[in-house]
Order: structure tokens, then C-alpha cells, then sequence
């Protein structure tokens, strides 16, 4: 996984309205402080949203080159 990925939710069904999202940063320290939770990525959705959630909640579907 890495910045320009295209990615979706782990497990969720790919809908023609469905999450996709594209990574815009990685390594994201999700608390503050140094924790042994998964780290955090920014995502920019096709929504139009952005948000910060843990690497390990998603999946690429399309990797950049």
C-alpha cells in the first residue's frame, strides 16, 4: 500500500456508487503519541471527502505506477 493507490473499505462489495478512495498519505500517527496501533492513511474519497483511517481497514484494488 502507498500514496496514489486506489483502495476501498476492507470487505466491502464494489457498487457502481460504492467507497473508493485514493491514498494521499501514509504513516499518519492516528493518537499523538507513539502507540503500537495500526498507523493511520489519508484517504480522499470519490465523495469528495477526506478522512483518516487505519491502514489496516483497507484494501487496494488498483495500484499507482
Amino acid at each position: 500500500m502507498k500514496v496514489g493507490d486506489l483502495i476501498r473499505l476492507n470487505g466491502s462489495v464494489l457498487e457502481p456508487d460504492g467507497e473508493v478512495g485514493i491514498i494521499l498519505k501514509m504513516n499518519v500517527n492516528m493518537w499523538g503519541e507513539e502507540q503500537t496501533m495500526p498507523s493511520g492513511v489519508s484517504v480522499l474519497w470519490i465523495s469528495g471527502a477526506q478522512e483518516l483511517i487505519y491502514q489496516d481497514q483497507l484494501e487496494v484494488i488498483s495500484e499507482s505506477g
